[in-house]
């Protein structure tokens, strides 16, 4: 058995689904002997036993000519493709031999009784054809005309089948050849003409076998070259000719004991005969099936009793189990529709009890696997599918002649459809249905969230995540985030979050910064830290579409000019640019839940500095590190940092940061540094800010309010702290430390900086330091008199 057989049984099948409804029969005409049926070009076309063709337009309006004179049109057959050439099959009245003709219907009214169709070409089927052993060729049992209009296909009862070639519109000579011979009759043919071939593609490869030659002409005469490439390219054979561009025509042909796929050659000569299977089909049993990916190759159906078969020039490929007596079968859109006699089994060699009254007509979907409809129609004949919409000819059958009439079956509207699929359940094949019927990624989408609703209502939550990811871009995010996390399905959640953030749908628009801060935090209360790690290495398209918006490539450029990619060929956050972005959510959310490091990382990799200064002061107490964190800022950033985190730094490094206070007073900038900034720093230690100030104001040179300031913070201090040291009993060389803040007052009060203005208010500051001494009048007098010196006699 070929290895590629595949049998899908009817039992594994989605099921029925009315999705086909039937009209009322036409009344084509009560008295015609149909033999034949044939339509394309928008006409239905009837061959009779007296050898007349009828054209039945959309009006089911009926107009006759007389094709053959000598018996019945035997077959017949609209040339694919066109609108008025038909080729009929029949004997005529001069050599009562069966002939082919070709009608030329262009110039003939339907309503003119004077006009008739031309007969641009007609010959013998037998004549000149060879017969190999001596067999007879026997009548036309089967007809197959090629849309290339330059061959046609016989099959003979005889079992051979015959081609001829040359131009049907024109009566020329012609060119036989028989291309395979059967030991039944003929049941079916079907011509595949070649491929055309691609200008771009022949181009391409033309230009890759040029340069694929060139490389091995210079090989040939650089021997360092050649010894090079053969080490490292001889797994990359150097082309020989350019790839051919068109493919071989090749015919399918069937009996009722075999099929057979049989290539043919430039001058349609046969060059090979696959045996596809070894048993064959009935008459009208077999039909071509396009693949819409594959336009230039289509595939052969089969119908057998047991099952559908489909086949390739190679092989035979899947099947999919339908049983019945199936007596016609015939592809429109994506179903194979076939007539099936529902009554008695009868022989498989009888086919005189077809039509019959008891016979069906089955549509099967082959892409999703449903039977779309199956409908009672007795009689059926036919099934006519190249006039806009699906018909079957029913040819009722009597005693003498038959009633001909026509059924029309109407594929519902998609909405119909859809809303029958929704009704039973059947979601898997209402999204094939409408991929099938290339609807709008929005209606898709819809879908998509009709089928996650349903899953979410049956728990099946796996499953449901799946289909709520296919909704991105069009089913509002926020509407999914919040039903998981209502009830409380977090790893869910975090699955759907993470799909957001994927290139494809971050570059769609669909991402935002809440999304990004709700996964993080989903990420913590799983507990997972590895995956926190794994986000925080975010791609090169990611970054550029997230965070960049416009000017990307210029960014890209930069990015590898810079040498910013990764051996991997991605440039992480990282290693990239400035990125101008609002991270300041989701390094909370990361804080918030204990992952300082991670926060940390997020920080860095966005250079969100304040943030990281904090995390680090806050959250892991590293000193050493807010310190160099500061010392790399700008003196705003930097003057802030130190206001904010002053007070750990001082109690943890004081060293280092009175060293970071010098270094922000000392620059040019400085002047505007108040002493309220450093105030809350310096809590608990009036030592330390004394001593700052001391060192602020002899650095600064200029004069400016930001300097008195300083100034008077300082006299204010020393003389608070000149009092305090008075005032308590066990502090040991009081006098010493005393004497040593009287003369840093007067250092203050002699210093250029301090204006008349000043010294008046920092005299009241003194008498009131003065006023609380009870010993030593006569230095603080001296003291006083010194001080009011100083003031120029106020």
């Amino acid at each position: 058995m070929n290895p590629r057989f595949v049998l899908l049984p009817f039992a594994k099948q989605q099921g029925h689904f009315l999705i086909f409804t039937i009209t009322d029969a036409h009344l084509v005409t009560q008295d015609l002997p149909v033999t034949c049926v044939t339509s394309g070009g928008g006409y239905l076309w009837l061959g009779d036993a007296d050898g007349f063709m009828h054209c039945l337009d959309s009006t089911f309006c009926l107009s006759s000519f007389r094709a053959h004179t000598s018996g019945p049109v035997r077959h017949c057959r609209q040339v694919p493709g066109t609108e008025h050439l038909v080729v009929t099959v029949g004997a005529s009245s001069e050599d009562r031999d069966e002939r082919v003709c070709v009608w030329n219907t262009k110039k003939w009214s339907l309503t003119s009784k004077t006009s008739l169709p031309v007969c641009c070409r007609s010959v013998k089927t037998t004549v000149g054809a060879p017969q190999p052993g001596g067999r007879s060729l026997g009548e036309v049992v089967c007809l197959e005309v090629a849309a290339t209009l330059d061959v046609v296909l016989l099959g003979h009862a005889g079992g051979a089948v015959q081609l001829i070639k040359g131009d049907i519109t024109s009566d020329r000579h012609c060119r036989r050849l028989v291309l395979h011979e059967f030991a039944v009759p003929v049941t079916g043919l079907h011509y595949v003409p070649a491929t055309p071939s691609n200008p771009k593609r022949q181009k391409a490869n033309l230009e890759e076998f040029l340069r694929a030659s060139s490389r091995h002409i210079v090989e040939q005469l650089s021997p360092e070259t050649s010894v090079k490439s053969a080490d490292v390219g001889s797994a990359s054979p150097v082309v020989g000719s350019p790839s051919s561009g068109p493919t071989s025509p090749y015919v399918f042909a069937c009996s009722e004991s075999q099929i057979v796929s049989i290539t043919l050659g430039k001058r349609d000569e046969p060059i090979r005969t696959n045996v596809l299977d070894s048993f064959g089909c009935r008459v009208n049993c077999s039909c071509l099936l396009t693949d819409p990916q594959k336009p230039g190759h289509p595939n052969l159906v089969m119908a057998h009793k047991e099952a559908l078969y489909f086949y390739d020039v190679d092989g035979r490929g899947p099947c999919i189990a339908i049983e019945g007596d199936k007596r016609a079968i015939c592809s429109y859109k994506n179903y194979l529709v076939s007539i099936r006699l529902s009554g008695a089994q009868r022989p498989t060699d009888s086919q005189p009890g077809f039509p019959d009254p008891q016979s069906s007509v089955s549509l099967f979907e082959f892409k999703n696997k449903f039977i779309g409809g199956d409908f009672v129609i007795p009689w059926a004949h036919s099934i006519i599918a190249d006039l806009g919409s699906l018909f079957v000819l029913c040819l009722e059958a009597d005693a003498a002649r038959g009633t001909n009439s026509i059924v029309e079956l109407v594929e519902k509207d998609t909405q119909s459809k859809l809303d029958i699929l929704f009704s039973r359940k059947s979601f898997n094949l209402a999204i094939g249905m409408a991929e099938s019927d290339n609807h709008s990624k929005e209606e898709l989408a819809h879908i998509h969230r009709r089928y996650a609703d349903h899953l979410f209502s049956q728990k099946q939550y796996d499953m449901a995540v799946k289909e709520y990811i296919q909704t991105i871009g069009t089913v509002e995010a926020s509407y999914v985030v919040l039903r998981f996390l209502e009830s409380g399905l977090i790893n869910h959640l975090t699955r759907y979050l993470e799909a957001l953030h994927l290139p494809e749908n971050v570059a769609r628009g669909c991402l935002t910064k809440d999304h990004t801060a709700l996964l993080l935090n989903s990420y913590a209360r799983l507990d997972d830290s590895e995956r926190i790690d794994a986000f925080l290495r975010v791609s090169l398209r990611q970054v550029f579409s997230w965070y960049q918006g416009v000017g990307g490539d210029r960014w890209l450029c930069l990015c590898v000019r810079t040498g910013s990619c990764t051996a991997a060929g991605e440039v992480t956050l990282a290693n990239q640019p400035h990125i101008d972005s609002d991270f300041f959510a989701c390094i909370n959310v990361l804080r918030r839940a204990g992952y300082p490091h991670q926060a940390l990382t997020l920080a860095r990799l966005t250079s969100n500095t304040a943030d990281c200064i904090q995390i680090l002061a806050e959250d892991l107490k590293d000193a050493e590190a807010v310190l160099a964190e500061i010392n790399a800022l700008p003196f705003e950033q930097a003057l802030e940092a130190v206001c904010t985190h002053g007070t750990f730094l001082m109690q943890t490094v004081p060293v280092e940061t009175a060293e970071i206070l010098d270094k922000l007073c000392s620059n040019p900038k400085g002047g505007r540094i108040s002493a309220q900034h450093f105030i809350k720093i310096f809590v608990n230690n009036r030592t330390g800010l004394m001593k700052f100030l001391e060192r602020y104001i002899q650095k600064v040179h200029s004069i400016d309010a930001a300097v008195l300031n300083s100034v008077e913070t300082l006299l204010e201090l020393a003389l608070y702290e000149a009092d305090a040291i008075s005032g308590d009993a066990a502090c040991e060389d009081k006098e010493a430390q005393v004497a040593h803040l009287h003369g840093l007052v007067m250092r203050l009060l002699k210093h250029s900086k301090v204006t008349l203005q000043r010294l008046v208010k920092f005299l009241s500051h003194l008498l009131k330091y003065l006023g609380n001494q009870a010993c030593n009048v006569g230095k603080e007098c001296r003291f006083l008199k010194s001080v009011v010196h100083r003031s120029h006699g106020v």
